[in-house]
């Protein structure tokens, strides 16, 4: 079974869940009948995510020298 996404209209703001593989492709919405296409909105959630694991990541500085080095 594929996983359900929840997409925005971007003009009245309606919201609708879909069906995984319907992404990418153009949708009609109910309430105003506006075109557009099936992209789930990214949440501010899967933002701060993203962002904590890249910080995560160790960074060696630019003389070489290890993360961890005192």
């Amino acid at each position: 079974m594929s996983k359900a996404l929840i997409v925005q209209c971007g003009h009245c703001g309606a919201r609708y869940r879909i069906d995984e593989r319907k992404r990418g492709q153009r949708g009609k919405c109910r309430r105003c009948h506006h075109v557009f296409w099936l992209t789930p909105k990214v949440s501010l959630d899967d933002t701060v995510l993203d962002w904590l694991q890249e910080d995560d990541e160790p960074v060696a500085s630019e003389k070489g020298e290890s993360p961890n080095a005192a």
